[in-house]
């Protein structure tokens, strides 16, 4: 085959073939497309247009390199004709090709404005970089010329669908005026080359030619990036320039090589001192690099619709020649596909490849395929990509069909036995080494046909001929088998013989074991009747001494009054006090001696506390204060001694693990925030109809929803911290994916995965900042968890405001940057402790010490001796009785189909936890169903309805965001100060007022209307973050049990997310067909039935330790309104505290619980007698403190 020359024409007139104008059409020369296809990296294209006979090709020929590939005439007639392109060798290896390309010169004597547009516009739609050759200087009449390139570049649409610029279609274009030997200036001042082009394209003062102006405005639209360089003349002498084309550097100007110099060194490399023109890069085409074939391809389509007179198309030409390459990729991977088969027939070797299994058939295929699929992947282009591989795909799969066929074909041929050869008959089959040589046969036997066989069809050819010779190896065995047989029958009747002898032997022995063992039988039952009676007397005495302890224990109840309770449990406070000021001192009896006191003293205040609780519903007037005066001294005095967490500081661990946690509110909030502003760009870039939409905003709560539940088991399983880290990975990964989205399905996936991260952080961020927070901040601090909330809604509403400055595509940057805080919170959460709690419930006591001193202590501070101890001993006892309670329970997270052994179940157990979760969940019910997160989501969209413009309702709902921020700041002051009853019923009430001026004033019919709705909702929105928006949360980490709190907690936030993914899959259908006047009516409707149940029902649980709230919840709901709040003297941490409720002196110390709707359950330290239900508790008197305790039973 000849050499491929470098340079070759690649587009010229036809002779004879005429076009739709009527004029000789064009045609692709195929040597130029051969020179194209060679390509194997897509090429920097470069090409030269300009008026006829202005040394064009001499320029490509300087710029190349120097060598005259490219033709320069020395004549005034025309040399280039059409398009030639010029292969440049790459100086670097990973340079990429470089193509020069020269088109025939512009109004030539013999060519007319439609041949020269038709030029210019191939040279356009085909280069990446454009060099327009001007003669002289850039005056008026050059600007006249040029008209026919304004007139190609309006001529060329980007689609035929929606049209759409060109400019940012169009290659660089640089103006290179050759010849100019002036001294560019305006007003006397010199000029650049870049602001002398500048110059000469600003539009004149001139009606008279108003063309020149819009050739002017037309070059400056569709060739933003643009820049001029002035050469000179390259010699000084008529003769040599006529010989210019085959003159060296030396011979030339300097001043001209030095510049031309500079100017190659900047299209090319994109370096020199001076910015003299844009750096040249690859060919592309929407977006795609363009390679040899797909060049040559668009080459083709591109001169098809020139000739068939339609408008150059860039996307319907990419479209085309896509399609064109993938079909030829195709083929190119069918013939690559090739299997390693021997070509005469057989199966290779074992040691090569014997393929005796289906998989090692499908492996040989599935290299054939990897090398088809290479050649595909490396020639086909998108769009067609996915088309042209299914359809490789199934090629390819008969393919695989017919290899297999052939394989087993060539198997059958294989395996053929060759020689049969019979098992050897032996003289006597009694002789020795008979079942060794019939073995051996075998052997060789089988080691031949396996050297021989061959494929799929060798084992089941191996397994028949196996078992032939086995069969003959058999039926030749046979004879010595009934020889020996007889000898066989003779033995075994004798081994029979003894055997019985033996077993009689046997029988004997064991009747005289049974007579022994009759003996002592009647021995052990006169025993039991001895002791028997011996039971029965120790029974009555048993009964006696029962009768005399009741008898006791009435006694001991009408002498246990308020005083002797101030005074033991005062005295075993102090105990405490003294155990834990010595527990780094003393061994580990005195560390248990402690708890068992520390126990002592909570069981004593827990039983203080339900009498009063009994005793403050009938006596509120009566001395509320005068009793504990004395037991509030006494308990002061121990607070100050054991623990130092009183004093106002925060340690640093607890700081930034609060913001750690918190950052799953920002982008909780981020989310809900971002969604409202960019719901629309998505629509429109991913084409969504209304339905579509509510379902990619309605992933995020469905997500949400079901990993609620998931996040308890995981909590209880792994942890807070751990359950946190995977809510960030969550989060980092749904984030990318909907900043990426290409598709619905690809949308709502990452909808989903924001989702999960969403559900499992709204249930464990509460609860991890309610086990770590003192009971003093608690409320605080998890009501900061929902201002991220609102903070995150604030950041999204500024970003979506900034983004409408921006193109549409900025919803993907928007949506996709909640990766970010995503990823810091991941890190901070690898340096932060877990739960002291949760440890201590997993049985890790010294990393639960760790966590404690780290979230309690200030850096500055040191540890002060026996406040750690103090508070864990708290821990401890706790921990230890839901230990218990599980145990009695059976709950085990193991057992899922069990009510006895579900640890869901056990959320329901008990009424007290059955009230805790009524109540967690009705105001989660409550908080979503007044409609937040549909005008979170669809704010935005609320104020287009009501006639706003996109802008102004985008920066509408950052005002809503920062609307609830405002609320919520407001509401971190008042919640422990308020309590959290009384901000949940000011925040509804003032949110049914919102809603129902938000119905009212729509739909809207005039601007007042409109501007009362955007009014009701800021007012809404105001009202929700101060109380409503908080309390929630703030409940569900505080009210249940340690032991279910995960899965109770889970129960409520799922409730949430399932109530807050219906709001937001159907508010916008229902407010686009029937108004927003329905949807808030209904929004209304549920947060006046909320606020009659809130009044009802709410407990107020401020300032109450997480160890005592399980006591309030053992009254019925009802009574909770009108309760008194029980607040502890000292709370240090969520330890007990002394309570201070109103109660009667001399009130007897009562232990049974008067529950109108659970008197039938016995409390936990109750005991049974036969005159009833009593207090089981026994006075004592120690040996070595003079001190009466109360040790509860």
């Amino acid at each position: 085959m000849a050499a491929r020359r470098s340079c070759s024409c690649l587009v010229k007139q036809s002779e004879s073939a005429i076009g739709a104008d009527g004029e000789l059409a064009l045609e692709v020369c195929e040597e130029g497309v051969e020179l194209l296809e060679a390509l194997e990296a897509p090429p920097v294209v470069i090409s030269v247009a300009g008026m006829y006979r202005t040394g064009k090709s001499f320029f490509l020929n300087r710029l190349g390199g120097g060598r005259p590939e490219l033709g320069v005439g020395s004549t005034t007639e025309p040399h280039t004709r059409g398009i030639w392109i010029w292969h440049v060798p790459a100086a670097a290896a990973a340079a990429p090709p470089l193509i020069l390309m020269d088109t025939e010169g512009l109004a030539s004597s013999d060519r007319d404005e439609s041949y020269d547009a038709k030029i210019f516009s191939l040279a356009l739609l085909l280069s990446s970089y454009v060099v327009l050759n001007v003669v002289g200087v850039i005056d008026d009449a050059t600007i006249e010329r040029l008209h026919v390139v304004t007139q190609v570049a309006t001529s060329i649409i980007v689609s035929e669908r929606d049209g759409g610029s060109v400019s940012e279609h169009f290659p660089p274009l640089v103006v290179l005026v050759r010849d100019f030997a002036l001294r560019p200036t305006k007003d006397g001042a010199p000029l650049g080359d870049n602001e002398y082009l500048e110059e000469a394209l600003r539009d004149r003062e001139d009606r008279r030619r108003p063309r020149r102006n819009q050739t002017r405005k037309t070059l400056r639209t569709v060739f933003p990036s643009r820049a001029c360089c002035t050469l000179v003349r390259p010699v000084s002498d008529e003769d040599a320039l006529r010989r210019a084309a085959n003159l060296s550097d030396d011979e030339l100007r300097p001043e001209f090589v030095e510049k031309l110099a500079r100017l190659k060194a900047a299209i090319l490399e994109g370096c020199g001192e001076e910015n003299v023109a844009p750096r040249a890069d690859i060919k592309r085409v929407l977006g795609h690099a363009c390679g040899g074939a797909t060049l040559a391809a668009l080459t083709r389509k591109h001169v098809d619709a020139i000739n068939s007179g339609a408008a150059p198309s860039i996307a319907g030409a990419w479209e085309a020649a896509s399609r064109d390459v993938c079909a030829r990729a195709v083929e190119a991977a069918e013939d690559a596909y090739a299997p390693d088969l021997p070509a005469d027939g057989t199966l290779p070797a074992h040691a090569e490849r014997p393929l005796n299994r289906t998989a090692d058939v499908d492996a040989l295929h599935r290299d054939a395929v990897l090398r088809a699929v290479a050649v595909f992947e490396a020639r086909a282009v998108a769009p067609a990509r996915n088309e042209a591989r299914d359809r490789l795909d199934r090629r390819l799969a008969a393919r695989a069909e017919s290899l297999a066929a052939d394989v087993v074909a060539r198997s059958v041929a294989a395996c053929v036995d060759d020689d049969p050869a019979p098992v050897p008959a032996l003289d006597d089959p009694e002789e020795a080494g008979f079942v060794e040589a019939t073995t051996d046969f075998l052997e060789r036997r089988i080691s031949r046909l396996e050297s021989i066989a061959r494929g799929p069809r060798r084992d089941a050819f191996l397994k028949r001929a196996r078992f032939d010779a086995e069969r003959a190896a058999v039926a030749t065995c046979a004879s010595r088998v009934s020889r020996l047989h007889a000898a066989r029958r003779t033995a075994e009747r004798e081994r029979r013989e003894a055997a019985i002898d033996a077993a009689s032997e046997r029988t004997r022995a064991a009747e005289e074991r049974a007579n022994w063992q009759a003996t002592r039988a009647d021995n052990a039952e006169a025993a039991a009747r001895a002791a028997t009676d011996e039971l029965r007397a120790a029974r009555r005495e048993l009964l006696d001494e029962a009768a005399e302890i009741d008898s006791l224990r009435e006694r001991a109840a009408s002498l246990a009054r308020e005083r002797l309770a101030v005074g033991a449990a005062a005295h075993a406070l102090g105990r405490l006090v003294a155990a834990v000021e010595a527990a780094d001192a003393r061994d580990a009896d005195a560390r248990r001696h402690a708890a068992e006191l520390g126990e002592l003293a909570f069981r004593v205040k827990d039983e203080t506390r339900r009498s009063l609780l009994d005793e403050a519903d009938h006596q509120q007037q009566q001395q509320p204060k005068e009793f504990f005066a004395p037991l509030g001294k006494l308990w002061a005095v121990g607070r100050d001694k054991v623990a130092s967490v009183a004093e106002h500081s925060m340690s640093s661990t607890l700081l930034v693990l609060n913001v750690a946690a918190c950052l799953s509110g920002f982008l909780f909030g981020y989310d809900t925030g971002v969604v409202s502003g960019a719901v629309e760009d998505v629509q429109k870039t991913l084409r969504l109809s209304t339905h579509a939409t509510e379902t990619a905003v309605a992933a995020t709560p469905f997500g949400a929803c079901v990993f609620s539940l998931v996040a308890a088991p995981l909590n209880a399983l792994i942890g807070r911290r751990s359950t946190l880290l995977i809510a960030a990975l969550s989060y980092t990964l749904g984030a990318v994916l909907v900043g990426s989205a290409w598709n619905l399905s690809s949308l709502v996936a990452g909808r989903t995965g924001l989702g999960v991260g969403v559900g499992l952080g709204s249930m464990t961020v509460p609860i991890f900042i309610a086990e770590v927070a003192p009971a003093d901040r608690r409320g605080r601090m998890v009501t900061l968890y929902d201002m991220n909330i609102v903070f995150g809604q604030v950041v999204a509403g500024v970003v979506n405001g900034a983004a409408l400055y921006a193109n549409r595509g900025a919803w993907r940057f928007t949506m996709g940057a909640a990766a970010l805080p995503a990823i810091i919170q991941g890190g901070l959460l690898l340096g932060l402790p877990e739960s002291p709690r949760w440890l201590l419930h997993a049985g890790r006591r010294d990393a639960a010490i760790d966590a404690l001193k780290r979230v309690r202590v200030s850096g500055d501070r040191a540890v002060v001796p026996g406040a750690v101890a103090s508070e864990l001993a708290a821990i401890e006892l706790l921990v230890s009785k839901e230990r218990e309670a599980r145990r009695a329970e059976m709950i085990d997270s193991k057992f899922f189909f069990s009510w006895h052994n579900n640890p869901w179940a056990a959320v329901a157990r008990t009424p007290a936890r059955r009230r805790a979760l009524a109540v967690g969940v009705a105001i989660m019910v409550v908080q979503a169903l007044s409609g937040i997160n549909a005008i979170m989501y669809y704010g935005a969209s609320i104020a287009r309805q009501v006639g706003l413009k996109r802008k102004q309702a985008v920066w509408t709902a950052a005002v809503f965001d920062v609307a609830q921020l405002c609320g919520v700041i407001a509401s971190i002051a008042r919640m422990d100060s308020d309590g959290r009853r009384t901000l949940a019923l000011r925040s509804t009430s003032g949110v049914c007022v919102a809603l129902f001026a938000m119905a009212a004033c729509s739909p809207p019919s005039a601007i007042k209307t409109s501007i009362g709705v955007l009014l009701a909702c800021i007012f809404y929105l105001f009202l929700f973050g101060s109380g409503l928006s908080g309390v929630a949360w703030t409940l569900n980490s505080e009210i249940h049990p340690l032991v279910t709190r995960s899965h109770a907690q889970s129960l409520a936030v799922s409730t949430n997310w399932a109530c807050n993914f219906a709001i937001s899959y159907f508010f916008l259908s229902v407010s686009t067909t029937a108004g927003p006047a329905v949807a808030f009516s209904a929004f209304l409707a549920a947060s006046l039935a909320g606020l009659l149940w809130l009044f009802c029902f709410l407990p107020e649980t401020k300032g109450v330790s997480l160890e005592h709230l399980e006591l309030r919840f053992e009254r019925p709901l009802s009574k909770h309104a009108a309760l008194p709040m029980v607040t502890p003297l000292a709370d240090e941490g969520g330890g007990g505290g002394i309570p201070a409720a109103p109660c009667k002196p001399h009130h007897p110390l009562h232990l049974d619980d008067h529950d109108d709707d659970d008197h039938h359950h016995h409390h936990q330290y109750q005991g049974e007698s036969k005159r009833g239900d009593v207090p089981r508790h026994h006075q004592r008197r120690n040996s070595d403190e003079n001190f009466v305790e109360v040790e509860l039973v």
